[in-house]
C-alpha cells in the first residue's frame, strides 16, 4: 500500500494542524496515548463527510457497519454480561466518549452535522480501533486493503512491514495456494492481557 494512500494520524495532524485544545484535554484526563487515534478518527470523519468526492469513498463504504463490542452495546447489555466483561465494555464506552464528545466541540471547522452525529463518530472509532496499527516509526495508521486479511495466530501466512518510505508491504511467509485465505497474526490476545 503506497505511503500516500495510508490513512495516518501523523498525516492527519499535518493536514488539520495541531489541535492544541483537544490534545491538552486528552492529556489532562490521562488519555494522551490516544491522541493519534483522535486524529485518525477525525481524518475518517472528514473523508466520510466528503462522500463520493473522497478518494477513500469506496474503501470506507466497503467497511462493516455492525460491531459487537462495548461501544455498540446499550447500558442494558452491560447488565447481561459477566462482571469482568461488563467492566471492559464500559471502559471501551468511556474511551469512545473521551475521544468523541468533548473533543468534537473543540474542532471549530468540523460541521455541526458531523459534530452531532454519534453514529458517524462511533463508526470512525470502531474503524480506528479495529483496523489501526502502529508503525515502526511510531505513527498510528490504517493501510487500506492491508487490513482486509483475516486473523490467524497460529496459521498466519502473511506479515506486514513498512519500508523506509512509509509504504506498507504484505509478504507471504509460505506458499499460499489459490483460493486460500490470507491471514495475519494481529497479536496475542488472552487472559494475560487482563
Amino acid at each position: 500500500v503506497p505511503q500516500e494512500v495510508i490513512l495516518s494520524a501523523t498525516s492527519a495532524r499535518e493536514e488539520f494542524g495541531h489541535l492544541e485544545a483537544v490534545e491538552n484535554l486528552l492529556q489532562s484526563n490521562g488519555n494522551g496515548e490516544y491522541i493519534p487515534h483522535f486524529y485518525l478518527m477525525l481524518k475518517i470523519l472528514v473523508e466520510l463527510e466528503r462522500g463520493t468526492e473522497s478518494p477513500y469513498y469506496s474503501y470506507l463504504n466497503s467497511l462493516p457497519r455492525y460491531f459487537s463490542n462495548g461501544v455498540a452495546m446499550t447500558l442494558f447489555c452491560y447488565t447481561c454480561l459477566p462482571p469482568l466483561v461488563a467492566k471492559l465494555c464500559k471502559q471501551e464506552r468511556t474511551l469512545f466518549n473521551t475521544l468523541s464528545v468533548a473533543p468534537s466541540l473543540l474542532v471549530p471547522w468540523l460541521s455541526d452535522e458531523v459534530k452531532g452525529d454519534e453514529k458517524m463518530w462511533r463508526f470512525a472509532y470502531q474503524i480506528v480501533q479495529t483496523r489501526g496499527m502502529h508503525t515502526p516509526s511510531g505513527d498510528y495508521c490504517i493501510p487500506p486493503m492491508a487490513d482486509y486479511m483475516n486473523h490467524g495466530s497460529v496459521d498466519h501466512n502473511v506479515e506486514l512491514a513498512f519500508d523506509g518510505y512509509g509504504n506498507c508491504l504484505a509478504t507471504t511467509t509460505a506458499d499460499v495456494p489459490a483460493g486460500c485465505e490470507l491471514k495475519l497474526n494481529y497479536g496475542e490476545h488472552g487472559p494475560s492481557l487482563f
